[in-house]
């Protein structure tokens, strides 16, 4: 107060402080074979400042994800993250979600700033991940046989990759011939 009015506190009122809302972008994705592991690499900025600061992204996590964020779809999570992105290595093949040779979307989550909560959590544009198909080795055992008697020929298929299946129906044919242009089949194709 002072000579011309009474001392006064005003009533109470909320101050209301928002997280910041950061981008979160994904790095270009490297096309892999099926079956090799995946680099995935997410970067966060848009916090007005760098690192360390009351606004810096260290010390969460990155999550990648096939398609949409939802716990059926978590490809993997980075480790703490020091500065502003993180990486994961994910499987790839076999029973994981990227189980054969295409194209994936891929988004990233930053999850929140866990140091000093200032940060809410924030999901990237979709990004595309490309598995392409393996190149499998073949090797047929050589055979010597007397004219007239019956062959058994036996070939052999790897993959190249523990994860990714060489199984197929009807899909190994024996061939003979001087050239694979003038070859004859041999019988019919053979599951593998």
């Amino acid at each position: 107060g002072n000579t011309y009015f009474n001392k006064v506190t005003s009533s109470a009122q909320t101050l209301t402080v928002n997280r910041v809302i950061p981008t979160v972008t994904l790095s270009t994705i490297t096309s892999v074979a099926v079956g090799n592991s995946l680099s995935l690499t997410a970067t966060v900025s848009g916090t007005g400042v760098a690192c360390p600061g009351i606004r810096c992204p260290a010390g969460s996590t990155i999550s990648f994800y096939k398609d949409s964020v939802a716990e059926a779809n978590l490809l993997g999570t980075s480790d703490p993250i020091s500065a502003t992105s993180g990486s994961k290595s994910v499987a790839t093949g076999g029973t994981t979600l990227l189980p054969e040779a295409g194209d994936y979307a891929i988004v990233a989550r930053y999850n929140g700033n866990a140091t000093n909560g200032n940060l809410a959590a924030a999901t990237s544009a979709p990004a595309t991940a490309t598995l392409t198909k393996r190149t499998p080795t073949v090797t047929v055992d050589n055979k010597t046989a007397t004219l007239g008697s019956l062959v058994t020929f036996t070939a052999s298929v790897s993959s190249g990759s523990a994860s990714v299946s060489t199984d197929c129906t009807s899909c190994a044919q024996f061939k003979v011939g001087s050239s694979l242009a003038t070859a004859t089949n041999i019988g019919v194709a053979q599951n593998v």
